[in-house]
């Protein structure tokens, strides 16, 4: 008995193969994760860190003392304050807070699903990343402004100066090394959303 071949016709559907998954670029995804970390981390220690120090000399006494990122003041020897300070520690803790969440959302929608949305969800996580780094980059500016204010205060209010000494504390360095870190999780993000963008068009079927 003869094999019998059966035409399937002109109209038989095509079926196109199924694209395999696609995965985030580990080494982009890892130094976004990086970023995101740091950034977590920088602004906690920016939150615990002092904004300013004042070394004031008047012809009646010398006084010594700094300003936390809380508004509180810490007095070496006794001196008059201008007011309270801005509670910049709040927006710090808070910012890095978010980012150490979005870290999470990272590693749970990039690293742990795989899918053809990929690059959407790398898109969400830069957008969101962005936007932290527009808080701090205002928290930082406010902080510039917030010394500044106080210099000419100190500065107009000191009876007899002397001299007046100013020093930036550890808050405004850690906060704008925050801005770096939370800038450069927007770069990786967007570098990992490109290169899943490459991948789902080059899959078959696209």
């Amino acid at each position: 008995m003869e094999p019998e071949f059966v035409d399937p016709g002109p109209h038989q559907p095509y079926v196109a193969p199924s694209a395999p998954p696609v995965r985030a670029p580990v080494r982009e995804t890892a130094g976004l994760l990086i970023m995101l970390v740091g950034a977590a981390l920088l602004s906690l220690l920016a939150a615990a860190g002092s904004l300013f120090a004042v070394d004031e000399q008047t012809g009646l006494a010398h006084a010594q003392f700094s300003v936390d990122a809380w508004g509180n003041y810490d007095f070496v020897t006794d001196g008059q304050t201008v007011g309270h300070a801005p509670r910049f520690g709040l927006v710090l803790v808070l910012g890095g807070a978010a980012f150490a969440a979005l870290a999470l959302v990272a590693v749970v929608g990039l690293l742990a699903r795989a899918g053809s949305d990929l690059h959407r969800r790398a898109g969400v996580v830069a957008g969101a990343a962005g936007v932290l780094t527009g808080v701090l980059v205002g928290t930082t500016a406010g902080m510039a402004l917030t010394i500044q204010s106080a210099f000419d205060d100190y500065r107009v209010n000191a009876v007899g100066l002397l001299e007046l000494r100013m020093r930036i504390g550890g808050t405004v360095w850690l906060a704008l090394a925050a801005v770096l870190a939370g800038g450069l999780s927007v770069t990786a993000a967007l570098r990992v959303r490109r290169l899943s963008s490459s991948v789902v068009l080059a899959a078959p079927g696209y």
